[in-house]
């Protein structure tokens, strides 16, 4: 018995480490954030709170996302940090609720991870952090009734009012609406395989089909907004002149090829750790789990400029014909291919293997669904924010499938290599 409460003190002891490490560095991190771009010009334009709100609601659709940026400029700046790193740790205690209740500590260590400074200070820390960071805390609160059904509680009516506030918060922003709604979509088709009187399948499957609604309401609340409705057919093309002489197969095109020139050819972080874990953590099962990182390693190596350029932005261009951009777009669809073959066959459970399989490519969709809108390149890093979170997500399953074979404090080790390769 006194074994068993000093092993609990020294769980509980290592946790609140990590938990302060992972609070000061967030807050160390938020420092350097001055008001630029966006929160410099809301802050300097004089609008009186109805007509920021009337220009948001005829103009930009970001009625909630805005209007919470327009808030939060209403206290100190200084404040403001204090308060938004304890988001990071609210974010990091509900994947964990979510996922796995034992590991917080792991969680705080992984959002650690996350590159506030690339993606967060493209448009102002404030208005991204609203626009981004706050819609994807919408889902996971949004997601708190799946995980009472799995836990076997009485569901009530109460968690789903909370779920939709929270949706209708997050699908102000088209990629978090379209992706919890895609999520949902999945989640129930891949439950609906299940035996429908094991206990939680059910009442999954029933919290599933109640988020999914919810999910297409919020979303179709904010799509007939009329700033949105402007956004989406205006002709203005600032961003990019010839915008409108684009057909739906270039746009989806210029989506995907934007998308993985940033993750496999900028060198992006967490995408290439996570793809070398996946790689290597297979190959004991399937000799091609090494041929992701093969692929990219060899063309980092021959091609030196790593991809083109176009309108300032990284982005390879496999269809004009020049034999590295078109080596570029070929590996690329290798690599994806080759990474969701490894994902698969990653895990021994089929519904984990579906749901997270799906789960990766919702988070590439929502990315790459920018090739519809004019501000593809504009938007830079801060889109990919979804997909980094459902990366790390990712990363994090990938680990525990490795971890049966190490301790759980050798695990740890690796994240805060991680946070120092990265911040």
């Amino acid at each position: 018995m006194l074994d068993f409460l000093k092993n609990r003190d020294d769980c509980f002891r290592q946790t609140l480490l990590i938990v302060l490490f992972s609070l000061a560095l967030f807050y160390i991190r938020h420092i350097p954030m001055t008001i630029i771009n966006d929160d410099l010009y809301n802050t300097t334009t004089g609008l009186t709170t109805i007509e920021f709100f009337m220009h948001n609601f005829k103009g930009v659709g970001r009625i909630f996302c805005n209007g919470m940026a327009w808030l939060i400029y209403r206290i100190p700046f200084g404040l403001w940090k204090v308060l938004d790193s304890f988001i990071y740790l609210v974010i990091a205690y509900l994947l964990s609720y979510l996922l796995e209740k034992r590991y917080f500590s792991w969680f705080c260590l992984g959002v650690c991870c996350f590159p506030i400074e690339k993606y967060l200070s493209t448009a102002g820390y404030i208005v991204c952090t609203t626009n981004y960071i706050y819609p994807f805390l919408g889902l996971l609160i949004a997601l708190i009734p799946l995980r009472v059904a799995y836990d076997r509680k009485k569901q009530k009516s109460f968690y789903y009012v909370i779920s939709f506030i929270a949706l209708l918060y997050a699908a102000n922003n088209d990629s978090f609406g379209i992706g919890m709604i895609l999520f949902c979509l999945c989640f129930v088709l891949i439950f609906s395989f299940k035996n429908s009187e094991e206990k939680p399948i059910k009442e999954m499957r029933l919290a599933g089909n109640r988020l999914l609604l919810i999910a297409t309401i919020a979303y179709l609340i904010n799509f007939f907004i009329p700033g949105h409705i402007y956004r989406m057919t205006s002709d203005d093309y600032y961003w990019i002149s010839d915008f409108g002489t684009w057909s739906l197969a270039k746009k989806i095109y210029h989506g995907y090829t934007s998308t993985v020139a940033t993750l496999f050819f900028d060198r992006e972080p967490m995408t290439l750790f996570f793809i070398s874990l996946c790689s290597l953590s297979i190959i004991k099962k399937k000799l091609a789990g090494i041929l992701p990182i093969t692929s990219l390693s060899i063309f980092h190596f021959i091609n030196k400029e790593k991809y083109l350029l176009y309108l300032g932005t990284a982005e390879i261009s496999g269809l004009q014909g020049n034999i590295v951009s078109t080596s570029a777009f070929i590996v690329s669809i290798t690599v994806v291919v080759l990474v969701f073959y490894c994902f698969w066959n990653l895990f021994d459970n089929g519904t984990i293997s579906w749901l997270l399989s799906s789960l990766m490519g919702i988070g590439g969709v929502t990315r790459a669904m920018m090739g519809l809108h004019v501000s593809l390149y504009a938007s830079s890093y801060r889109t990919f924010t979804l997909f980094s979170f459902i990366l790390l997500i990712c990363t994090y399953f990938t680990i525990k499938e490795i971890s049966k074979n190490l301790s759980h404090d050798k695990i740890l080790l690796i994240f805060p290599l991680i946070v120092l390769y990265i911040s």
